[in-house]
Parts: C-alpha cells; structure tokens; sequence
C-alpha cells in the first residue's frame, strides 16, 4: 500500500515546531512589542485618574446638600475609584505579562 503522502526520508518528531507556528508566534512577540508602550502609558494615565480621584473636592460637594445625597455621591466615587485601581491591576498584570516573555 502506498503513502497518502510523500517520504521525504525524514520520520516523524512530534515535538517539532512546526515552521508556520514559529512565524506565528513571531508574529505574536511583535504585536505584544508594540503595545508595550501603550500599556505603560494607560497605566500612567490610570494611577493620574486615581490621584485625581484622591481628592472630594472636584464632587461638588457643599453643605446645603441633603447627607443622602452626600453619602451616594461618596459610595459613588469610592467605586470609581476601585474600578480604577482595578484597571490599574489588570494592566500591570498585562506589563508583567509580556515582561516575562
């Protein structure tokens, strides 16, 4: 019976990395190399935003408002503020990421 394809003399490794992937993962590297400086400067940004946050004074806050208001408005920035720090972790992780790469 004959082979479905042909012999190249060579038998078969199966822990060879197939040439296609290897041009795919270059390819890969390159795109990660490439948005590292994005991620730097998204990271910059976030920690900007979260000193920015730091601060109740740009909320608008005075003391004619009712203290319900008040409270929502503070619960609000608090989970803005979280949401922020949250950003920041998920892009650090990305950083490390590529960084151990």
């Amino acid at each position: 019976m004959e082979d479905l394809l042909p012999n190249d003399g060579q038998s078969f490794n199966p822990t060879n990395y197939p040439h296609e992937r290897i041009e795919e993962d270059l390819a890969e590297q390159s795109k990660a190399a490439q948005s590292y400086p994005i991620i730097d400067e998204l990271i910059k940004d976030r920690k900007r935003v979260l000193k920015e946050a730091d601060s109740l004074s740009g909320l608008g806050i005075d003391s004619t408002m009712p203290q319900i208001q008040v409270q929502i408005i503070i619960e609000g920035h608090k989970k803005f503020q979280a949401l922020v720090q949250s950003d920041i972790e998920v892009l650090e992780g990305l950083k490390e990421l590529y960084e151990s790469r």
